[in-house]
């Protein structure tokens, strides 16, 4: 039997045949991934293990928890957080990717991010207000994502925090939403006591004495909270609990020059805008992410429009339904290198640094352009571009139309994507796998009639790979081609 991905019951109770003395794994798991014996983390939560994918060689986390009646309850709610999140498809939440339990265990596979966690970036490099400024607008921005989903992090702390990469300019992801809860948007909800003391906000404090309600805002004050050890090395709270409890409450917290010795006053600014003991007075994720100190550091020359990603945005409206969802998949599995320029063009185009591109800032970018569009073909082009149709167009849908065809011809990428389609990991892909994927689409019948050289119901690695680059081609010559030109000479 496959591993079985989120939003699947395996309530088979497998036994684990394991050696003794080495760690117990879901059999499911073992058979899809080679886990090394060593965890990479662990705490009260669980333990932590990195595992490599045995077909697509990609590295996954591991996270273990021990089965009884009081995880089950917590673990059950953690999963269905993240797969919540998971839809907002933002780069800087970790991802789930499966869940598995047997009899002692449960098993959340997740996204890995091997640059670790920002606690020890802190512990062994003193930032800069700029490195400061650009690790809080990640979190920021995952935040951001969290709230818009209803969802309150309630744990926010430098160990929450992961590096996607060792790399220094590595993207930063929020993790661990075990403490996570749900809220209603401009309503207090929440009733219960809970966080890591120095990091909680005044309003988390007073709830459980004075039986008052808060919400998403207390996450930006532990946010605040962060970005004082960012800028000063020290904890803006600190010593018996009580103590802290009572500095908390007060809003007390040292701004003196000994303390911030050469930190500008945007950051100073920024800083009381988020450690502000009225939550209704407080920064929210959205407006912190405007704020001069971050924003600032966005602000950019006007540059030319990139004429060659015009082009091909006007190109992918014209492509097939089919099309348009391949690219959409081929793109999830890029890398940010592969990915390259679009994402600073993507970036270019984010005047207002949300991390997603309204259909405004695309028409101006469009409108910019030598060509000038009709308002009719501009209307097209956004329609095309905004995939689920929220009214705005994120990193994925940008590069899914932005790409350059040579990549998604990629044998390796067609591999990828392949791997994915394969829902019962077999090496081929069913007619189902195909209708599930593409989203019942008719064209999946056309699909298998063309690709299935053999005739045996289903597409082996081979036959898609043929299959994809011959559509494509097609599509490039197709779409390339203008009067007074040859398909030939078209470019993608």
């Amino acid at each position: 039997m496959p591993w079985v991905p989120c939003g699947s019951s395996a309530s088979v109770q497998d036994r684990d045949e394991r050696p003794r003395g080495t760690p117990r794994f879901h059999p499911k798991l073992l058979r899809a991934y080679d886990i090394p014996a060593k965890p990479v983390g662990e705490g009260g939560f669980g333990v932590v293990y990195v595992g490599k994918h045995l077909k697509t060689g990609q590295k996954h986390a591991i996270k273990v928890i021990g089965a009884s009646a009081e995880s089950a309850d917590v673990v059950a709610h953690e999963v269905a957080i993240m797969q919540a999140l998971a839809k907002k498809r933002s780069p800087h939440i970790v991802r789930i990717l499966g869940y598995e339990k047997d009899t002692w265990q449960h098993y959340l596979v997740l996204q890995a991010c091997e640059g670790g966690e920002l606690f020890d970036r802190i512990a062994d490099h003193v930032f800069t207000e700029e490195e400061a400024a650009s690790a809080v607008e990640h979190i920021l921005r995952g935040l951001k994502a969290c709230h818009e989903a209803g969802i309150c992090h309630r744990d926010m702390k430098p160990e929450n925090v992961l590096y996607s990469t060792r790399a220094i300019d590595s993207p930063l992801l929020l993790t661990d939403f075990g403490l996570s809860c749900r809220f209603k948007p401009g309503k207090k909800s929440i009733t219960d006591w809970c966080g890591t003391t120095p990091y909680m906000a005044p309003e988390v404090f007073i709830c459980s004495k004075e039986r008052t309600a808060y919400s998403s805002e207390c996450d930006l004050w532990s946010t605040g909270v962060l970005v004082y050890i960012l800028l000063t090395g020290y904890m803006p709270f600190d010593g018996p609990e009580r103590t802290i409890e009572a500095n908390v409450r007060a809003g007390k917290y040292s701004m003196s020059a000994s303390v911030m010795g050469s930190i500008s006053e945007r950051a100073k600014q920024f800083l009381t805008g988020l450690l502000t003991v009225d939550p209704d007075k407080r920064l929210t994720a959205a407006s912190a992410l405007t704020h001069a100190w971050i924003a600032g550091r966005n602000q950019r020359v006007a540059k030319p429009v990139n004429e060659e990603v015009v082009a091909r945005l006007k190109q992918f409206a014209k492509r097939s339904r089919l099309e348009k969802k391949l690219r959409f998949v081929i793109a999830q599995h890029l890398t940010l290198s592969e990915i390259g320029q679009l994402k600073a063009d993507f970036a270019a185009l984010d005047s207002d640094h949300t991390g997603k591109l309204s259909h405004q800032e695309v028409q101006q970018f469009l409108a910019a352009s030598k060509e000038q569009p009709k308002y009719s073909d501009i209307a097209e082009i956004i329609s095309s571009l905004d995939a689920d149709a929220d009214g705005q167009i994120d990193i994925t849908e940008f590069t899914a139309a932005a790409l350059d065809v040579r990549l998604l011809l990629d044998d390796e990428k067609l591999r990828a994507v392949f791997q994915h389609m394969d829902m019962n990991h077999d090496g081929s892909l069913a007619m189902a796998e195909l209708m599930a994927q593409l989203d019942g689409d008719p064209i999946v019948y056309d699909l298998m009639a063309e690709g299935d050289g053999n005739k045996d119901g289903k597409l082996s690695l081979d036959e898609f790979r043929a299959l994809m680059k011959n559509r494509m081609r097609q599509a490039k010559s197709v779409v390339g081609a203008t009067p007074g030109s040859t398909a030939a000479g078209a470019s993608s």
